[in-house]
């Protein structure tokens, strides 16, 4: 019975570190904790319950058989060293259910995180093509401005030619038009001035035919100075024929 629980004690004290080292204090740091493995946490908690199971009874049937048989105080002690280990196993089991569930916070949290960051990535996408396409647009817009005012280049560079073209020909004009001005204004002082010069002529016709009568009447014709005089009335006659002015 003796080796039995010493045997035991030392399968307790092998599992007992075993579960230390699985359970150290950095893997209970905040900072750490996400750094753990999750699969050994589960492995290293799935033994302590099989020893749990495993111990309970032979911890039981010990405390029963030393009671019946009132052994020794030194295998009493030993029960007592057992008890303690399993004891501390327990408390061992705690810590590493409450490390398991922060673990398992931890996960939570992180797929959390993760959940919101995708997300926000999907949203960011979605600005981003939004973005690309007004830039797109904007390019396009760009572009049709560019040639816009490239058309308007062209025709303001034509529309200043056609300008002096017309400008050239404007000059020509007006010198002609100067030129036809000219000559209208001769062409006209000629024609107001014939009128003027057939009507003296006709008046002086007139006095002259006037005196030439008053001749005939008071004076014997004279065969030489009549023919003259016919001649000059013939000369007169065919001028105003001419112009259109008798008077």
């Amino acid at each position: 019975m003796r080796l039995y629980a010493i045997h035991q004690v030392q399968r307790l004290e092998s599992y007992r570190s075993g579960v230390e080292f699985a359970i150290a204090p950095q893997s209970l740091d905040p900072n750490n904790v996400f750094r753990i493995n999750h699969d050994d946490q589960e492995k290293n908690l799935k033994r302590l319950r099989e020893m749990n199971q495993v111990l309970e009874p032979e911890n039981e049937g010990l405390r029963e058989e030393v009671n019946s048989k009132g052994e020794h105080k030194e295998l009493k002690h030993e029960l007592e060293s057992v008890s303690k280990v399993f004891v501390d196993f327990q408390s061992a089991l705690v810590e590493q259910g409450t490390s398991t569930q922060r673990i398992t916070a931890g996960i939570e949290i992180l797929q959390n995180s993760t959940k919101e960051y995708k997300i926000r990535i999907t949203e960011e996408q979605c600005k981003n093509a939004l973005l690309q396409e007004a830039v797109a647009s904007s390019e396009h817009q760009l572009l049709i401005c560019r040639n816009a005012r490239e058309v308007v280049t062209e025709d303001h560079a034509r529309l200043k030619n056609e300008h002096k073209e017309v400008l050239a020909d404007f000059a020509i004009w007006r010198d002609e038009y100067n030129i036809m001005r000219h000559k209208y204004e001769d062409v006209k002082g000629q024609i107001e001035q014939g009128p003027k010069k057939l009507r003296h002529m006709a008046r002086k016709a007139d006095q002259f035919s006037t005196r030439t009568i008053a001749l005939q009447q008071d004076i014997v014709p004279i065969q030489r100075g009549s023919r003259e005089l016919s001649r000059f009335l013939g000369i007169i006659g065919h001028y105003l024929g001419c112009f259109g002015c008798y008077h």
